[in-house]
């Protein structure tokens, strides 16, 4: 017992003397632990004097940030530290990425300069430091933000060291995996700009465990009610995945028996994928989660892996029936981010459809990591795919002159859009993007055959510049001996390489204009009485939408812009709050009151109030038709230039765009104003096709609820009828108790809302 009483009172001991250990002390202790898991994870060359380096960026880090704390009040250093270590566990990067991670702050947020840092540790970090820095003194208008310049001079700076976006993934992932600290509106406006151009970046560069991190973390703060519904949902079905996997797996495992040459894996399917399916797909949570996506890693030496795994896709199709339909070659020819698997669709014991991904451990492993794997594997088997999407990138990035928000949307482009591979005469293959025409072949192959291009011999019949490839088409241009190039052409290309060079043509030509459309503008100025600097052209280009000068002064040599236009620009009436003021627009979503049984019309003046600053301010807006809001949803306001107020929906394509672009002016709309008004929604049911059901589901939304209908659309499909109907509801609760009505009619099958018009 002495003994017992003894050890309690040493341990009770123990437990008070680390409660005494100071708060700095316990910081200092975790700050070495996670610079001593950063060494852990690093697996490059690391010698005794890049080993050295690295403790000395640490060690100018930590001094540097030593009195800053991140929005969670935790020593700043922790960022740094795990951004070095995402750079070396995940990607595979070595000492001049460690470094330029340790310190890809301290220029812009402490005194260091880039001088100090390329004195201490040269050239190449300080011009990767310099790209991941926030441009200084850039002027900022009402709209425009930091992250469209900063984004566009870490991918212009890219054209020299694609180390530069790598360290920005990383430095961004870290940020998604702390956002918990941030209010509300920031957590949109950087969940936003990650879904919109850094996790298609990271799929363009094979970093798929990356691209599906920050696809998971940008949904779950952008869309936290779905989030929540669909993790819920995952742990629930769980079991019955896991059975269904199962149930694979033992026929495969059994005829595969005495062999470790094949490794049968379950990939795990994130919250925003399932989303995606379901919207894309219109398919329900079951439907997408209860179709086992399964990977089959085949160990095989790089010269032997396709052999070794089209005789495994053999194997498969002996254990199980195919659809053949879903066969889908990726070895032949890999994406253009180096991803290389046999995909196909097979069907298990009980009926049920599981996707299967056939693929080698060095495919597996590119699959992953990519561009960091590339590295890996580059002099043993040459991955000319990522090769030259990163010299094409190398060249649009170049070329491309826009302002930084167009520019990010061109880039954007080339990065999300699907691939078809064409043909040229001697038969090279040419990746372009699916919808690529004739014209942006040309512009792919070379700068002067595009600006010449008047047409193509496609598969030896002659075809316009226009018209659409296909994918496995063999394509000869025919040139004229003069530059054809004018605006129009933007129209019939699709590829960002494309787009650019037309742009850089047009500018080049409206260059020439300049002198007279200066002299005119001198003119008007005097006329309006309104001197240089009152007369500015930088507002003006904001004001009248224009993207640069050279367009501005073209416009006004050709007189397609004058002095009325220059005059309202300069002199409209603004409000109070900076933003210009609007009559009241609605899009295809009226708001609609009820009196007296009738349904009128009625003013937005009282509908909407913002809240910014704690200053609560009524404005005027529009409910755009891509996401058709109403009260309730998770919705957010937004101001773009010249434009009035838009109300959209957090999940909807359009304000995740918007939210990247124009982060300053995204604000809390109040809805709770809006009594007695109601909003345009959908909602879709599919039902049996039964005599009377028309007037039964008309009854219920009219009789019962006492709600206007806008639109019925019906679809019979055999003995199945699709019903698409368009009616005004209060509220999201008022449209939840429809549907739970509409779902108790014998005859209807499913009621979902309608998420986009």
């Amino acid at each position: 017992m002495g003994f017992l009483f003894n050890f309690v009172t040493l341990m009770k001991k123990e437990s008070e003397h680390i409660k005494t250990i100071s708060v700095e002390e316990q910081e200092r202790r975790e700050i070495l632990r996670r610079y001593k898991h950063l060494i852990e994870v690093w697996h490059t060359r690391k010698e005794t004097q890049d080993r050295w380096e690295v403790r000395k960026a640490f060690r100018v880090a930590a001094d540097a940030h030593k009195d800053m704390r991140r929005k969670s009040g935790e020593p700043f250093i922790f960022h740094p530290l795990e951004v070095a270590t995402i750079a070396a566990g995940n990607l595979g990067l070595g000492r001049t990425s460690i470094i330029a991670a340790l310190l890809h702050d301290t220029v812009e947020d402490t005194d260091l300069t880039l001088e100090n840092v390329e004195g201490m540790f040269g050239e190449k970090v300080a011009r990767i430091i310099d790209g991941l820095t926030k441009i200084a003194g850039i002027s900022e208008t009402a709209y425009s933000t930091n992250q469209s310049e900063t984004l566009k001079k870490v991918l212009l700076t890219m054209s020299d060291d694609v180390r530069v976006i790598l360290v920005k993934l990383a430095d961004r992932l870290h940020n998604m995996r702390t956002l918990d600290a941030m209010p509300r509106l920031k957590k949109l406006k950087i969940a936003s700009e990650t879904r919109y151009i850094y996790a298609p970046l990271a799929n363009s560069l094979g970093l798929y465990d990356i691209k599906s991190e920050l696809e998971e973390l940008s949904f779950k703060y952008s869309n936290p009610d779905y989030y929540r519904q669909i993790k819920h949902q995952i742990n629930q079905y769980k079991p019955e995945l896991e059975k269904r996997f199962e149930v694979f797996k033992k026929p495969v495992e059994e005829y595969f028996s005495g062999s470790s040459n094949v490794e049968i894996q379950l990939r795990n399917k994130t919250a925003f994928s399932i989303w995606k399916n379901m919207n894309d797909k219109e398919l329900t949570f079951e439907d997408v989660f209860l179709t086992p996506t399964v990977k089959l890693i085949v160990k095989s030496k790089p010269e032997q892996e396709k052999v070794a795994c089209w005789t495994t896709y053999a194997s498969v199709t002996n254990i199980f029936k195919t659809k053949n339909s879903k066969l889908l070659d990726l070895i032949s020819q890999p994406k253009t981010n180096g991803y290389s698997a046999i995909h196909t669709t097979v069907m298990i014991p009980g009926g049920n459809w599981v996707n299967v991904h056939i693929l080698s451990s060095r495919m597996e492993e590119i699959a992953t990591r990519g561009y960091a794997a590339y590295w890996k594997y580059r002099d043993k088997n040459d991955q000319e795919g990522l090769e030259k999407w990163l010299i094409r990138t190398r060249e649009l990035l170049k070329e491309a002159n826009d302002e930084a928000i167009p520019f990010i949307d061109v880039f954007r482009k080339n990065l999300f859009t699907e691939e078809i591979i064409v043909f040229t005469p001697s038969g090279d293959l040419i990746p372009l993007p699916k919808g690529a025409t004739v014209l942006d072949f040309a512009y792919a192959i070379h700068t002067d055959l595009g600006n010449k291009c008047i047409g193509a011999n496609v598969n030896r019949k002659l075809k316009s510049f226009d018209y659409e490839l296909s994918a496995g088409d063999q394509v000869e241009i025919i040139n004229s001996k003069l530059d054809k190039v004018n605006e129009k052409w933007l129209d019939f290309v699709v590829s960002a390489r494309a787009k650019a060079l037309i742009k850089k043509a047009v500018r080049a030509e409206r260059k020439k204009y300049r002198k007279t459309g200066e002299e005119k503008f001198d003119k008007i100025c005097r006329q309006l009485k309104a001197e240089h600097p009152q007369c500015n052209v930088e507002q003006l280009l904001e004001k009248l939408n224009i993207s640069g000068k050279t367009d501005f002064f073209y416009l006004l040599a050709i007189d397609k812009l004058g002095a009325k236009e220059i005059k309202e620009a300069l002199f409209g009436v603004t409000q109070k709050s900076g933003w210009r003021r609007f009559p009241s627009i609605f899009a295809n979503n009226l708001p609609f009151v009820k009196k007296s049984g009738t349904v009128e019309k009625t003013s937005a003046e009282d509908n909407l109030y913002i809240e910014e600053d704690g200053i609560r301010e009524k404005v005027e807006f529009v409910i755009p038709s891509c996401c058709i809001p109403i009260p309730g949803d998770d919705v957010v306001s937004i101001s773009r230039p010249d434009k009035p107020m838009e109300i959209h929906r957090t999940n909807c394509q359009v304000a995740i765009q918007y939210m990247s672009q124009y982060g300053k002016k995204i604000t809390n709309p109040d809805w709770g104003k809006n009594i007695g008004l109601h909003f345009l929604t959908g909602i879709k049911l599919v039902s049996e096709n039964k005599k009377g059901l028309i007037r039964t589901v008309t009854g219920v939304i009219s009789d019962e609820y006492n709600l206007s209908i806008r639109k019925f659309d019906l679809i019979t499909i055999g003995e199945l009828v699709e019903t698409q109907i368009y009616l005004y509801v209060k509220d999201t609760t008022e449209l939840k108790n429809l549907m739970k009505s509409l779902r108790k009619i014998k005859e209807v099958i499913k009621v979902n809302r309608i998420e986009k018009s």
